[in-house]
């Protein structure tokens, strides 16, 4: 189990920070709050589980 923060799957993702926060806000990326701060975490297993199935209903469209 790995955590990255928004700007790390930012870059992996290749979109802008404001994307991922925004997936979070629409319920598509699971999030992970750590402590009292304003630290947002997300898994990386999250981030494959929404763009494996993502893709397959894309493949399934077509």
């Amino acid at each position: 189990m790995t955590f990255i923060t928004v700007r790390q799957a930012s870059e992996l993702l290749r979109v802008h920070p404001n994307t991922i926060r925004n997936w979070i806000k629409a319920g598509i990326l699971k999030h992970y709050q750590v402590g009292r701060g304003y630290k947002v975490l997300v898994k990386t297993e999250d981030i494959d589980e929404v763009f494996t199935k993502s893709s397959l209903s894309e493949q399934k469209e077509e």
